[in-house]
């Protein structure tokens, strides 16, 4: 009977130790107050449309930011500050930002510092295979979150409605700014059905930290 409890008693002990580790995580991750940029993005708005933990954005247009490529964000903060990305929800976000060279740095540091965990089932799904048939893993990576570039966005756990509408524009030419060229030639065969479904599988690739 001892043996039992004592037993009981451990599995109990390392449960709780496991939900306070993943606590820990979970306010690590939405707060992070080492990084100046944390308070940055609560400061200058970026949370109504994004969500405080930039993981969470208001509505599926708008894209998940947590974890991406800090010279990414940069380059995509000054070309939508100044003028060069039109498409989609851009012209609401140009008309907010009223940062300063030295702060899109800083919140581009705390964002990227967030991180993204991969459900690695995933990754052997038929929009995995896809990903890779289209050549979409050449500049994103396999596991779509190991850019060959830094200055290539991180796509994995993206929200598929927002996914599946650059990749439109971009395709269109609708989105034309940064690297948008060199992904246009990539989707010319690439059908908006071959879309939704890579665009499906992104979003499934990780899980919510919420």
């Amino acid at each position: 009977m001892r043996i039992i409890i004592v037993s009981f008693a451990m599995i109990m002990m390392s449960f709780n130790s496991m939900a306070d580790s993943q606590l820990k995580n979970l306010v690590d991750y939405k707060v992070n107050k080492q990084y100046p940029g944390a308070k940055l993005y609560a400061d200058r708005g970026c949370v109504a449309c994004h969500g405080d933990d930039a993981n969470t954005p208001s509505q599926p247009q708008y894209p998940k930011l947590a974890g991406q490529n800090k010279d990414y964000i940069i380059a995509q903060i000054n070309d939508i500050k100044n003028g060069l990305r039109n498409n989609g929800r851009s012209i609401v976000m140009r008309g907010t930002i009223i940062v300063d060279q030295n702060e899109i740095d800083k919140i581009a540091e705390w964002l990227s510092s967030l991180p993204i965990d991969i459900i690695e089932e995933q990754l052997n799904s038929d929009g995995a295979k896809l990903f890779q048939d289209k050549s979409c893993s050449i500049c994103h990576g396999i596991d779509a979150k190991s850019p060959s570039l830094s200055v290539y966005p991180k796509l994995a756990g993206q929200n598929k409605i927002y996914s599946l509408a650059q990749m439109k524009d971009i395709k269109s030419g609708k989105r034309n700014s940064g690297n948008s060229a060199t992904m246009q030639g990539l989707l010319y065969d690439v059908t908006t059905r071959d879309m939704a479904i890579i665009a499906n599988w992104l979003e499934s690739l990780t899980k919510d930290l919420m």
